[in-house]
């Protein structure tokens, strides 16, 4: 498929579509003829990442952590 500023017909088989709001010319005769309207985007163009990154990392569960949540758990809930 070519990708081209303007698409134009280069058979009398060419056809312009319309899908997602891109021009593109479909061709039932010649398939070298699929053309796209529209400016091409290199896969390392876009927005750069942040130059620091706040990694979140779990803390780890201890036997003191459990037993403070259940005792909690137990003046809200009766068992």
């Amino acid at each position: 498929m070519k990708i081209r500023s303007s698409v134009k017909k280069m058979c009398e088989f060419c056809k312009p579509v319309k899908r997602r709001g891109r021009l593109y010319a479909v061709c039932s005769a010649n398939l070298e003829h699929k053309q796209r309207q529209g400016m091409m985007t290199f896969a390392g163009e876009g927005q750069l990442p942040p130059t620091s990154v706040k990694l979140l990392v779990p803390r780890e569960r201890t036997k003191i952590n459990s037993r403070i949540q259940i005792n909690i758990l137990k003046k809200f809930y009766y068992w």
